[in-house]
């Protein structure tokens, strides 16, 4: 039989199925792996952390401009109590490496955040709801909890492995879904460390006053305002666990160290000022 070449189809080297029935999978898989090296990098940054030394912390974060936390917010007997307050709780951590700062900012939510080197930051918003200074020590304490636990240290490392992994992506869908995968993955972290550093300001909290009393006062307020709003499906996505589960757990753990609830609750001087001029 003669053989009679034929001129190859011209489509023979392209895939006959529709390319974009693939892209959700494509999408997926590098959201999925973006997320999974976000996580590998946590782990790899909460190995490193504790063998920073404070000292290097410390002397790199000290250096840095602090001119837009050195506000002049709060009032001056405020910023005093506030300062006085954090060195008598910070004198039961013996052991603490840091000389930390306190600032009052700006700011009408109620909040207090550590940063690296040493720094506490008060809202002015925190400052206004604050009904003891029990309650204020518990908050301080709290900061000084994440210190200890070299969390702002954890927190800083992530977040510089997140953004270097979501910026390695494509612009667009690809970052926005990495990112989100990413963020989803760490939160449960971040809840264990804030329980944690409630555990240690409770602690030092009963080392000042021989009690805990208001120590749960914020976040009962927090929770009133939660239901009221109806946001507790939103707040369940919060980095920080709910309120309802922190008050549980702080009345917990004060029940197995066998601290007392119930206790004086000491009036800021501030407070007091204002009452007294209100009176007047």
């Amino acid at each position: 039989m003669k053989h009679e070449p034929r001129i190859p189809d011209e489509l023979a080297n392209y895939d006959r199925d529709n390319p974009v029935r693939d892209l959700p999978v494509l999408l997926l898989g590098i959201a999925g792996a973006a997320a999974a090296v976000i996580v590998i990098g946590a782990l790899a940054i909460d190995l490193l952390v504790p063998h920073v030394p404070a000292s290097w912390e410390i002397n790199v974060f000290n250096r840095l401009p602090i001119d837009g936390f050195a506000t002049e917010a709060g009032t001056k007997r405020q910023l005093n109590t506030a300062a006085l307050l954090m060195q008598r709780v910070g004198a039961h951590w013996p052991d603490n490496p840091y000389p930390v700062a306190l600032r009052i900012i700006d700011d009408e939510a109620p909040n207090a955040i550590a940063l690296p080197g040493g720094m506490v930051l008060l809202t002015t918003g925190l400052l206004e709801q604050v009904e003891s200074e029990n309650e204020l020590a518990f908050v301080l304490g709290h900061e000084l909890g994440h210190f200890r636990n070299r969390d702002h240290l954890r927190g800083l490392g992530r977040g510089v492995v997140t953004m270097l992994v979501v910026g390695a992506l494509t612009d667009g869908l690809l970052a926005d879904v990495g990112g989100v995968l990413g963020d989803v993955a760490l939160r449960s972290y971040s809840r264990e460390q804030e329980h944690a550093a409630d555990a240690f300001g409770l602690e030092l909290m009963y080392a000042e006053y021989g009690h805990v009393s208001g120590a749960d006062a914020f976040f009962a307020r927090q929770h009133e305002k939660s239901i009221k709003d109806r946001a507790n499906d939103a707040a369940y996505f919060s980095t920080h666990p709910l309120e309802n589960d922190r008050i549980t757990a702080l009345s917990q753990l004060a029940e197995r160290n066998h601290w007392p609830q119930k206790g004086r609750l000491v009036v800021p001087d501030w407070k007091a000022e204002l009452a007294r001029d209100d009176e007047s």
